[in-house]
């Protein structure tokens, strides 16, 4: 998580353009550079605008010329993800399982609905949605305008190249829209562009041009005065870029301007096209669909605060039978912004988000104690783990005349994301190998905490496997989160496990995440290369972050999930997590190291650069190092 401290500045300008009044507000964080031994970048530099651009984003002082220079190599090539990996082809690859065309929306240009059939004139006639429908194309609409306060983004939209051209993913259309007052003056924005790039497609081989002929679209009237939704929509709340995506939902696209970047760069609005084809290979046909969805939470306001543990929630889970057939486990999540689910709406800052899961009262407990007792007497109870072995609850004083239900702690980690900065996602997580950790039958709780508001969509979705195949059906809790520093490796002792009788396999997983920076001068834990290092029954397991520090460690991880476009250091690589993605279990095949009805001994321990890290402090920042951490030996039969 970045950590800001007191070194926030907020920033206001305001644009006016026709009908449209266009607002920029920000917030600047900055992380202090990484060592010079680390190539990437930390500085933040935020910002929020309505229509998804920052006109006045600058480096922080605070950052040193190593990292501007790694910054600036990130923003020369932003071609890299979004370059197709068969550039030569004559066209889009096939569309598999297309994903058919919605008559019925009624979106009216909502973000994150269906939007209606459009038809938009174009200087080569006009063109329909639906009749030009695919089923996995998705399709960016780009802006400009005039007037010296906009010269940022006609910058953008005069420098388009071939480059960028190649920067985009096969499947995608592309609207360049004008907002000049005036008819003729539009004919004339959208005719230069147009000129300019098929300048640039000649450049390109011959199957590429003829790709894209039909791809790049050039609006011949002003955005406000397109019929239809688009024109009433962009009256009334404007953008200069914004998108429709393969699943026909009308899409923010985030800010196109990589963080200590000088300019705009409308090569980084390939990535959401690319963030668009995960989603629709994703959520489409052809995705595999759950046997059962078990309902969390739904469409609801959550910000726990700092001082919050966050809501509790009881739900029922199949009995021990049903769940006992079931292989795959997959924690569906989706964080919107308001109710205009805008991106301008949502919180500034990328935070952890956690989904525990509450141990019960031990089936020898009372539903509630007869016995007078003053309001705040407190009885101890006993509860059972999810994670084996039990655990201390509490009963309170009901009325002065009994103690209620045994009251029990709720925070064993099932699931781990990071929050965006001010962008809007859904992921799918398979946590599988924790399915141990969901007791079956009767009411179960949940707990789910992050700092910032957010309108939480959560789901657990349960799929069949095949019968033969080992699944999980115990788990025991081993290490969890310690400050890191000269001291870490001494609060993990050695533990002898019991491995369970007619266990047939065995899964060491984790989630791991470093946080932290600035404090130190290896720039721990969040932009640092520690490794851990798990030994189980005497064979060593070794996990490290090679992307911790890079300037495009994130970045390159868009078309796996990761939110692009994000406003803030988004790109840079972090210690096992990216802002605006879920933090992947680690999970490791450990059967060959342990025996069924025998003990197994397990130890952990971390290092930097082979060595017990002892940090070096700067002086600055108040986040000290930490790994965050929740692991568990799992066992299959």
């Amino acid at each position: 998580m970045a950590h800001c401290g007191s070194r926030r500045i907020d920033r206001r300008i305001v644009l006016a353009l026709g009908a449209m009044v266009l607002v920029l507000t920000g917030a600047s964080c900055s992380d202090p550079a990484p060592p010079a031994s680390v190539d990437s970048a930390s500085a933040d530099a935020d910002g929020s605008l309505d229509t998804g651009v920052d006109t006045a984003t600058g480096a922080d002082a605070t950052t040193d010329a190593a990292a501007n220079a790694a910054t600036d190599a990130a923003a020369d090539d932003t071609t890299a993800i979004g370059a197709d990996t068969a550039a030569d082809t004559a066209a889009a690859p096939a569309c598999q399982h297309p994903i058919p065309f919605d008559a019925t929306a009624k979106g009216q240009g909502e973000n994150w609905k269906r939007v209606e059939d459009f038809t938009v004139p174009t200087l080569d006639g006009d063109w329909t949605l639906s009749t030009s429908w695919s089923g996995c194309d998705s399709y960016l609409f780009v802006g400009y305008a005039p007037g010296q306060q906009y010269a940022p983004v006609r910058a953008a939209w005069n420098t388009l190249s071939s480059t960028w051209i190649k920067a985009l993913p096969k499947h995608v259309h592309v609207f360049f829209v004008s907002y000049s007052p005036t008819q003729a003056q539009v004919e004339a924005d959208v005719t230069a562009q147009r000129e300019r790039l098929l300048e640039a497609l000649a450049q390109l081989p011959e199957a590429q041009q003829n790709h894209w002929y039909s791809r790049l679209h050039f609006v011949s009237v002003s955005g406000f005065a397109v019929p239809g939704w688009i024109g009433a929509s962009l009256k009334k709340k404007g953008a200069f870029w914004w998108a429709i995506d393969a699943l026909q939902r009308r899409r923010d696209v985030g800010m196109p301007q990589l963080p200590q970047a000088s300019k705009l760069d409308l090569a980084l609005l390939a990535h959401e096209a690319l963030l668009f084809e995960f989603e629709r290979l994703r959520d489409g046909p052809g995705a595999a669909q759950p046997t059962k969805v078990v309902p969390l939470w739904q469409d609801q306001a959550i910000g726990a605060g700092w001082s919050s543990g966050g809501p509790v929630l009881e739900v029922e889970l199949p009995p021990a039978a049903e769940m006992a057939s079931y292989s795959k486990l997959e924690l569906d999540m989706t964080h919107l912004c308001g109710d205009d689910h805008a991106d301008s709406s949502c919180p500034d800052w990328d935070r952890e988000g956690y989904l525990y899961t509450c141990s019960r009262p031990a089936a020898a407990e009372l539903p509630e104690v007869a016995s007078a007792c003053d309001a705040s007497a407190k009885l101890a109870c006993t509860c059972d783990s999810p994670a084996g072995g039990q655990e201390k609850g509490t009963r309170s004083c009901q009325g002065g005349k009994s103690f209620g239900t045994c009251e029990c702690p709720c925070n064993t980690e099932i699931y781990r994301m990071i929050t965006s900065y001010k962008r809007q996602g859904r992921w799918v997580t398979d946590i599988s190998p924790l399915l141990p950790l969901l007791q079956p039958g009767g009411k179960t709780r949940f707990r789910w905490y992050t700092v910032d508001g957010w309108r939480v969509t959560a789901n657990l979705r349960f799929t069949k496997g095949d019968a033969a195949i080992p699944k999980p059906f115990a788990a025991v809790a081993l290490y969890g989160t310690e400050q890191f520093n000269q001291t870490y490796n001494g609060k993990f002792a050695p533990m002898k496990i019991a491995v369970p009788a007619g266990t047939k396999s065995a899964k060491l997983v984790a989630l791991i995440t470093g946080h932290g920076s600035a404090t130190d001068t290896f720039n721990c834990a969040e932009f640092c290369n520690f490794t851990n290092h798990f030994t189980v029954g005497g064979t060593e397991h070794s996990l490290a972050h090679p992307e911790a520090g890079t300037a495009t460690g994130c970045l390159t991880r868009v078309n796996q999930g990761v939110l692009p476009n994000q406003y803030g250091t988004w790109p840079y690589g972090r210690a096992g997590w990216c802002p605006g993605w879920d933090v992947k279990p680690w999970v490791v095949d450990v059967t060959a190291n342990l025996k069924a009805g025998s003990d197994v001994e397990v130890s952990y321990k971390a290092l930097l650069g082979g060595k017990v890290f002892t940090p070096v402090p700067t002086g600055q920042g108040d986040y000290a190092p930490v790994i965050k951490m929740s692991s568990y030996l799992v066992f299959e039969k």
